[in-house]
C-alpha cells in the first residue's frame, strides 16, 4: 500500500466517522441537530346531519440554531396542510391552525442567520344545507425566514356560512 492510498483511505474513514457521528447527533443524545422540521396534515370534518367537529393544530419551530444560544442560525421548516369541512345538513366544523417559526439569533457579520420557513395550505368549506365552517390560520415568522400561505374559503349550497381568518407576521 502506498502513502497516497493510505492517506486516501484514512481520509475516507475520518469522513465516515464524522458524518456518522453527526447523523446520529440529536437533541435527545445531546448532539447537534442537523435539521428540524414539522410536517402537519390536519383534516377536520363534520358530515351528515347535525354534527360538530372541532380541531386545534399548533406547530412550533424554535431555535433554528445548531448551537443552542449561539447566533448561528440554521432554521427548520413548518409545513402544514389543514382542511376544515362541514358537509351535509346543519353541521358545524371549527378549526384553528397556528405555525410558529423562530430562527437563531440576530444576524451579524460574524455569524449570519439562515431562517426557516412556514408553508401553510388551508381549505375551509361549508357545503350542503345550513352548514357552518370556521377556520383561523396564523403563520408567525421570526427574523430571516419566510411565510407562504395558500388559503381557500368556500360556502356552497343553501344557507351555508364559511368564515376564514388568516394572519401572517414576518419580523
Amino acid at each position: 500500500m502506498t502513502f497516497r492510498t493510505s492517506a486516501l483511505t484514512a481520509s475516507a474513514i475520518a469522513l465516515a466517522l464524522v458524518t456518522s457521528v453527526a447523523a446520529q447527533a440529536g437533541t435527545r443524545s445531546g448532539g447537534i441537530p442537523l435539521t428540524s422540521n414539522n410536517s402537519v396534515v390536519a383534516n377536520n370534518v363534520a358530515a351528515g346531519i347535525g354534527n360538530t367537529a372541532q380541531q386545534s393544530v399548533f406547530a412550533n419551530q424554535f431555535g433554528g440554531s445548531p448551537f443552542h444560544g449561539s447566533r448561528l442560525g440554521g432554521g427548520g421548516t413548518n409545513s402544514t396542510q389543514a382542511t376544515n369541512l362541514a358537509a351535509g345538513e346543519h353541521n358545524q366544523a371549527v378549526q384553528g391552525v397556528t405555525t410558529n417559526q423562530f430562527g437563531g439569533g440576530v444576524p451579524s457579520w460574524r455569524a449570519p442567520q439562515f431562517g426557516g420557513s412556514n408553508s401553510v395550505t388551508a381549505n375551509n368549506i361549508a357545503a350542503g344545507v345550513g352548514n357552518t365552517a370556521i377556520q383561523g390560520v396564523g403563520a408567525l415568522q421570526g427574523p430571516g425566514g419566510n411565510n407562504r400561505v395558500d388559503a381557500t374559503n368556500l360556502a356552497a349550497g343553501v344557507g351555508n356560512f364559511a368564515s376564514q381568518q388568516v394572519l401572517t407576521t414576518q419580523r
